[in-house]
This record gives structure tokens, sequence and C-alpha cells, in this order.
């Protein structure tokens, strides 16, 4: 775990040797040593990656013998982050695709399908796997890659905490190994950027028992929503669970922890009937003389003499007192929750109210409070998931008052001084983003209802000119009496969102599959539908080829990409789901998945059914990561069309609202002040934003 926590931060570790040595090696090099080094350099590039100088010299300095130890070390790492380890090319069906497909007739198609589904050994119908030339490609991009500096894993630990959004599955699991590894003894809530980061390491800590922690929680709330966690629910407590059962050590522990909370009454009354229960189950009068605090919040709760905060904010609300912004100036967050809606009451009056408190905010919540007072007067619609649920995502016209420009300027300029001032602290010399402003404007930073990946909803890759097609695949693992699909699809739109075809397992191409006299018109080709059932650990892998040029013809502009459960079985149920993405320049060359051509490789998991993973927008030439769990048909991707014309275009306008790097760093943007690269945002400077 150690070494794959570095890797996903493009670092390495290098045994250590004394100078000395190193320059007795670097002097006396022998040849067996550079050619080693060589093979050892294109094996990193492979996987798309380009050591920087330091770790080049490191390299150089060791031996033939050290040089093999230590890459087979960390090829296996290579090979997890990667997805090379899955041999995908192995699980398709037409281990020549594209060509093979390309060469089919549609009515010959479907009779290898319909066989392969009837049980015929797909090897018996598919032609012999040939040799492929070698990949012989301008390399995108590739990713950085350093030696460790010493006490990484503490400031990696540091970030994780720091971080201001959700965590994506794989960082949950570092932090929970982080905690353990570096004998984390106290684990204090407030210590998080993000609570439900921290609530999710002790709900994993409690889990496996390991009682030797020390937890400290502030707010009562938080504890319920630990209890939630510990029960099977979510920490977002929009649902009603069954408490779990306990005996007295496991309730005086959980007594414990609400009579060290602040805001006890005002939490209670926010969820009277949860509170009830969950105190019911605890039987505070049982310790009578440890926990006054919450015995006696318990009884007001039972006589119904506790008022939430929210209750008190709503009754000034609807009487326009001004009393409120004395109210709302203990709880900033509140504040900025509800920005507008006081704005569409009160007026220009709530900005000099809710500029001394700016200061208090996070510097996340200042971002994002900017970006939302820039663009929501040009915004056509607005989006509510409803108890933050996705898949239930109802979008309405927008008809909020708008804020008046010179409202608009105050509450954007104190905004955005106060995080210019915050960055000068730790840039006091300015920054130079390189390449330029505008790509980190396409680097997003993470919210909180995301999965996949580190960086944000709406993170836009440009794609290169030399770049042709694009290869996108669903990989999974499960073992089963039966056949089952986590279906690779695509579905195509023009420039109104007007539906142009699909590409999935039942629709094995966009355009004619034949050529027309004068060019083709093949925009997109399925790599045949697998059966896994008799696969000895139930793996199968669907691949889409996407050709620029030919869905150009077609008038195709956009091109949504999902993977979808087709027995409705969750990801998080498999023994393992990717989503990969590939783009080069001719698909017939190299194997079906080169780990330096792929730009995104997703572990997919969760209790979803469907997982919009990006779109590509092919007149921009962008891909752009979307990561949403919209309500869609799960037995092809061709009953989605209709959702996602309805829905995409305000969801484009959504992400485009979303705060950047650059809405960051603009305020300290100078010449010759420290670089700062967009590889940097992808590799965890985002994790600083709290």
């Amino acid at each position: 775990m150690k070494n794959l926590i570095l890797l996903s931060y493009g670092l390495v570790d290098i045994p250590n040797r004394s100078q000395e040595i190193i320059n007795h090696i670097q002097h006396s090099t022998h040849p067996s040593q550079s050619i080693a080094y060589g093979t050892l350099l294109n094996n990193i590039v492979y996987y798309g990656y380009m050591p920087d100088s330091t770790l080049l010299s490191s390299l150089q300095s060791m031996t033939e013998t050290q040089l093999r130890d230590w890459w087979q070390i960390w090829k296996v790492e290579f090979d997890a982050i990667t997805g090379n380890d899955k041999n995908m090319d192995q699980f398709v069906v037409y281990r020549n695709f594209p060509s093979e497909v390309l060469n089919l007739s549609e009515a010959h198609y479907w009779i290898n399908q319909i066989l392969i589904y009837l049980g015929v050994d797909a090897n018996l119908i598919v032609d012999i796997e040939k040799e492929r030339a070698p990949l012989n490609e301008q390399f995108s991009k590739l990713k950085k890659l350093s030696v460790a500096p010493k006490d990484i894993l503490e400031n990696i630990y540091l970030n994780l905490k720091s971080q201001p959004s959700k965590w994506t599955d794989p960082q949950s699991e570092h932090a929970v190994y982080l905690a353990k590894m570096l004998s984390q003894n106290a684990i204090v809530l407030k210590d998080f950027s993000f609570k439900e980061n921290g609530l999710n390491l002790i709900h994993q800590l409690l889990k496996e028992s390991l009682h030797h922690f020390e937890f400290k929680i502030e707010d009562a709330t938080d504890v319920l929503r630990l209890i939630s966690l510990l029960s099977g629910a979510k920490a977002d407590l929009k649902k009603h669970f069954e408490i779990l059962k306990m005996g007295r050590s496991s309730r005086r522990f959980w007594l414990n922890l609400l009579e060290n909370t602040k805001n006890l009454e005002d939490d209670l009354a926010l969820r009277p009937k949860i509170w009830k229960r969950f105190l019911k189950h605890l039987h505070p009068g049982d310790f009578k003389n440890h926990f006054p605090k919450v015995i006696q919040a318990y009884d007001l709760l039972y006589r119904s003499e506790l008022k939430s905060f929210n209750q008190k904010i709503q009754k000034l609300i609807d009487t326009k007192d001004i009393e409120i912004f004395k109210l709302l100036a203990s709880r900033p967050g509140e504040f900025f929750r509800r920005v507008h809606a006081l704005y569409s009451v009160f007026g220009d009056q709530i900005i000099d109210h809710l500029t001394p408190i700016l200061h208090r905010l996070s510097t996340l919540q200042l971002l994002k409070l900017s970006r939302y007072v820039r663009s929501i007067n040009d915004r056509k619609f607005l989006l509510y998931p409803p108890k933050g649920n996705w898949q239930k995502l109802i979008k309405v016209e927008q008809k909020k008052i708008s804020f008046a420009q010179n409202d608009l300027k105050r509450i954007v300029g104190s905004c955005d001084s106060i995080v210019a001032e915050r960055l000068k602290t730790r840039y006091p010399n300015g920054v130079t983003l390189s390449p330029n402003l505008l790509a980190f404007e396409q680097v997003k930073i993470p919210g909180n209802v995301q999965e996949l990946a580190s960086y944000g909803k709406g993170t836009v890759f440009q794609i290169p000119q030399n770049i042709k097609f694009i290869r996108v695949a669903s990989y999974w693992q499960l073992k089963a009496d039966r056949s089952i699909w986590f279906d690779n699809s695509i579905n195509a739109f023009d420039h109104d969102w007007q539906e142009c075809g699909v590409c999935c397992w039942n629709h094995p191409h966009i355009g004619s599959i034949e050529e027309d006299q004068t060019r083709s018109i093949r925009g997109a080709i399925f790599s045949g539908d697998p059966v896994n059932v008799k696969e000895l650990k139930g793996r199968a892998c669907q691949m889409i080829d996407l050709y620029f040029d030919a869905l150009q013809n077609l008038n195709v502009r956009y091109l949504v990409w999902s993977l979808l459960s087709y027995h409705a079985i969750p990801f998080d149920q498999a023994d393992e789901v990717l989503a990969t993405l590939q783009w080069g320049e001719t698909p017939d060359t190299a194997k079906l998945y080169e780990p330096s051509r792929a730009q995104m490789v997703f572990k997919v998991g969760g209790k979803n059914l469907v997982k919009y993973v990006a779109y590509i927008d092919l007149v921009k030439r962008e891909l752009v990561y979307l990561d949403a769990n919209l309500k869609s048909k799960v037995q092809s991707a061709s009953e989605n069309s209709v959702i996602l014309r309805e829905y995409m275009p305000a969801i484009l306008e959504y992400l485009d609202c979303l705060p950047s790097y650059a809405d960051y760093f603009k305020g300290v943007v100078c010449e010759g002040g420290e670089v700062i690269e967009v590889d940097g945002c992808f590799r965890g400077d985002h994790q600083r934003l709290g």
C-alpha cells in the first residue's frame, strides 16, 4: 500500500546509498548498467511516466542489479495503478479489434454474437490473434515522476486531512492505512477540512475495533452521523436507519462523545425524532452523575422545549427582522449557504453584514461564493438533486432575483481579495502559472459529489491535434452462475443535443457498418459482447473505438461515455469494475490497451448502477470529466438518449460555474513568481485549499 500511495502522487522511493558510492558508480559505469538503465527508462515511459532530473540521476547511479531489483518492486505498482495488470485485451471478444469488426458485415457480426450467447466458445468463431505493429506514436504529455521526499507520508496524511472535498475511494483507503501506520492515536474531527472524510476514517477504525484511538468530535450532529455510518446507512441522515444494538461500554463511549460536544441542544432540536431514538438506546439515566449535559438536553427534548437554529432563522426571515444577521454571524457557514435567499429578502444590506465574516469562511467556500455570484445571473437552468441524489435530479428554469452589478462586484471583490491575501502568505513572491492561466481554468477544484478522480467535475483535457481516435473500455470481474455485464456505452449528439446514434452491446456501431463508394462512415465500433460465465474468475472487457473524422462527417459533436450495470448489480458488489479511456493516432497498432495511451483509469464502485464518466466535445477537441450518477435505464444506452438530451445542456452550464484553479491563483499571478505546473493540481495542491 505504501508504494501504491506514493505512485498515486507521482513519487517513488530510491534505496539510500552514500554519496561516495554514488560518485564511484557514476564514474565507472559498466556497459551492462547502461543497457539496464535505458531499458528501465523505456519501461517507465511505457506506463506513461517520465522521471524528473533528480530521479534520473538517482537511477543512473544504481548498479545493474539494483536497477533490476528496484524495477521488480515497482513494476507491480505501475501495473496496478495503470490497470495494465488486468490484461484487458485478453477478455474482449475480437482480439484483432478494430479491424476484424470493421471487416464484418452486420449480418456476420450478429450471427457470431448470437452463437456466443448460445454458449459457443468465442475462440472458435473469431480470427486467431494476429501480431500487431508496435506503438510508434507521438506521446501525449507524460506524467512527471519524482523521488519521494523525507516524511512524505506524514505530509500526504496532513494533505488528506486538509482536503476540503470528499475523498475518492482510493484516498479513503490511503487515509486509513496512513492513520494506522503513522500511529495517529488521536483522531480530532475538527482537523479535517471536510468533516465527512474524518467521520469515514473514524467509522473504518471503529469497524476494525481499533480502540486504542481516541476520537474527539465537537458537534453532536457529527456523532449522530457516525452512528448512522456504523449502522450501515449514509452520513447525510436523509434516510431512516436502525440504530445498532450496544452494550454498556459502547453506550458509555457514545455518551462521552456527546457530553463533550457543543451546540448539543440546538442539534437535538434540529432532528428530534432520530435523537429520541438514539438517546433511548443510550439510556443516559443509567449514568446519573457522569453525563449531566446529555441528561439535561434529553429532558428538554422530551418536553419539546428545544428550538433549532434553522427554526430561529426561518422566523426572522419570515418577519424580515435584521436581527437575523447577528444570529448568522455566529455561524458563517449558514450565512454562506443562504446568501442568495437573504439577498432576495434584504437586498444589498446583507453585504455590510456578510463582508465582516468572510474571513471566517474556508478558501473553498470563498471560491464557490465568488464563482456563484459571478455566474448565476447568466444561467438558464438550475439543478437540484433531492437529498443529494443525482439519480433524482430536478432541472428548473433559473428565475432567482439577479444580483445588481455593483453588489456583485462588492461580494466577488471581497472574496477574491481574502483568497489573494491567504495565498500571499504562502507565495510571498507571487506565482507564475505554467503553461498558462487557461490551463488552470480547465482544472476544476474537486467537490463533494464525486467518486472517481481527485480533480473536480468539469475538468477539461485538451485532445492534441495528432490524436485521431479514442478507445473507451469497461473491464469487470465477478464470478457468478450466469454472465454478468457492466456495459461500456457511448451516446452521440449533434450541436443541439439531438441524438446522432448509440454505440453499445445492442447497437455495435454509429454510422453504417459498410463503406459507401466515397468515404467511410463508421464513426464508432464495439468490440463484441463477451460472456464471462465460463471464464475462470468471471472476467470480461468491452471496448469502443471512436473515430473523430468519421463522427464529424456524421454531424456528431458530443459523445457521452457511460457504464451501465445490465443486471442491476451495484458496482461495489463486483470484485472489480474498471473504466479506462485511451487516445491515439492509429487504432490497429500496439496492444488494445497501452498504459502510455491511457488518459483515464478509474475503479468504479459505490451502490450505483450507472456511471457517466466523461463526455467528449469533438469541435473543441475536449475530454471533460463528468462523474455523474444520472437516473438511467441499465438495459441499454439506447434508452438513455432522451434523458441526456434533456439534462446535459444544464449539466454543462453547471460544470462551467464550478470554481477552477484559475480562480484560486488569479490574485497572486505575476512575472517571476514561483512556477506552478498544471500537473501539480492533479497531485494534491487542491488538498490545501481548506
